[in-house]
């Protein structure tokens, strides 16, 4: 099954910090991600309790694929995301690594349920971030990175042992990622 509404959501709640992350998120790109996220949830929950009209299913796989695309969209030339209508690229590389580990786990959710999307573009986004996360020094944007590496079976496990052995100096939404993490890969003896 996908992720579930609580993780998906993970990131984008409480983001005052670390630094610079909260103003990552005040642009169009985190509204249409958000949005994505909501009609994934809604979908992810009807095929898991099996209830539900084939009509709304329907109508909710093509709200996502609109989202999707129109995140596509809102990416600039240099493949980074906009912060708004005007392309104008994000500051630094904290903003872009959170817009694009929150496309990369968008993607990755609504691809877990079968909506088609494009392995290239999956490729390359993993690609960006995993170097993002060679580039960020503050544990929490790497915690937030490997999460949405994870989303997709793309987090290396040596990565997430790493940040595990580190787990006392996290923040809560990051032990809670680490958590999700752990579990994904199986290794559920390690949450507790």
């Amino acid at each position: 099954a996908a992720l579930s509404p609580e993780s998906m959501l993970a990131g984008i709640a409480d983001m005052e910090s670390p630094a610079g992350i909260h103003d990552a998120l005040h642009c169009e790109t985190d509204f249409v991600i958000a949005r994505a996220f909501s009609k994934i949830a809604f979908l992810d929950y009807m095929i898991s309790v099996k209830k539900g009209d084939d009509k709304i299913a329907a109508g909710l796989r093509e709200d996502i694929n609109v989202l999707l695309n129109e995140l596509q969209l809102l990416r600039n030339h240099r493949s980074t995301w906009a912060k708004d209508a005007s392309k104008c690229a994000f500051v630094n590389s904290t903003e872009n690594a959170i817009m694009s580990s929150l496309a990369y786990t968008a993607f990755a959710s609504a691809s877990m349920l079968g909506i088609k999307v494009e392995e290239s573009l999956m490729e390359e986004l993993s690609g960006q971030i995993s170097s993002y996360y060679n580039l960020e020094s503050n544990e929490e944007v790497k915690a937030f990175i490997l999460y949405a590496l994870s989303a997709n079976g793309k987090a290396n496990f040596g990565y997430i042992n790493r940040l595990y052995r580190d787990k006392n100096k996290l923040f809560p939404r990051s032990l809670a990622l680490l958590g999700l993490m752990l579990k994904s890969a199986g290794k559920t003896d390690m949450t507790s």
